[in-house]
């Protein structure tokens, strides 16, 4: 490439980030959907879940990111990933260091140039059981019991806790056995949990109903679990919970 062909070109794609531990969520710039060809992306000003980001980040190392992510004391990062654009996979850099003005980490994502980049086999493979099957794993925090990484597509038009408002996505009544469960496995007394029935508040209204199965991952700290949630149907039932609700503190 010729010195006037690089100056017409176009730069790298990059962006810089920070990641709250508290709050679970990326504080991105505006315009951020667009990186990965995404504009209609919705950033909310309190930031993005980690499980919104992560679905069109698709980062090579999951679990030493999300692991970094959590940890009480902030770490440095860095890793490869996939930006999952509509046009097609780009390969990407991520570099991150612990933040200075808040608990968590800044970090900056760019693109590599040239790299190759193609979706891991487990991704595809993942991606095909969701639409296969209605089968959706994600990786949760158990301790705040937060959605961190979706492994296949999640469940459409599931109203989640940061996207719209910060009303708990699980009925109310469902709550408390949700609770129940990670407590166990809080305490060492359950690598396991089953809830079935599980009510997901919908976008447009009423519930999506899901039955859910939980393992622990071996060896994480802090404990992660990989959920596989089965969708078993839809429930019209009123919404109990006004739109202004910050719900559970540990959701």
């Amino acid at each position: 490439m010729s010195t006037e062909d690089a100056a017409d070109s176009d730069p790298p794609s990059a962006m810089a980030f920070d990641w709250d531990t508290d709050e679970r969520v990326f504080c991105v710039p505006d315009g951020a959907g667009a990186l990965v060809g995404r504009p209609q992306v919705e950033v909310r000003e309190a930031g993005i879940t980690s499980a919104d980001a992560l679905r069109f980040v698709e980062v090579d190392d999951t679990l030493g990111l999300v692991q970094a992510m959590l940890a009480d004391v902030p770490t440095e990062w860095s890793g490869s990933a996939t930006l999952r654009r509509p046009t097609g996979p780009v390969a990407v850099v991520a570099n991150l260091i612990p933040a200075t003005e808040h608990r968590g980490l800044s970090g900056v994502l760019f693109e590599v140039p040239g790299a190759p980049a193609t979706a891991p086999v487990e991704s595809v493979a993942m991606s095909t059981v969701a639409r296969m099957s209605n089968v959706h794993v994600v990786v949760m925090d158990v301790s705040k019991m937060r959605l961190l990484r979706w492994l296949t597509d999640p469940p459409a038009g599931v109203a989640w806790k940061g996207q719209r408002d910060n009303r708990d996505t699980p009925h109310p009544d469902d709550v408390a056995r949700i609770f129940a469960v990670a407590a166990a496995v809080l305490n060492g007394s359950s690598r396991r949990g089953d809830l079935d029935g599980i009510r997901l508040r919908r976008q447009q209204g009423g519930w999506l109903v899901v039955d859910a199965v939980g393992e622990l991952v071996e060896g994480s700290d802090p404990p992660l679990l990989i959920i596989s949630m089965i969708e078993r149907g839809t429930s019209d039932e009123p919404d109990p919970v006004p739109v202004d609700d910050d719900g559970h503190p540990g959701l």
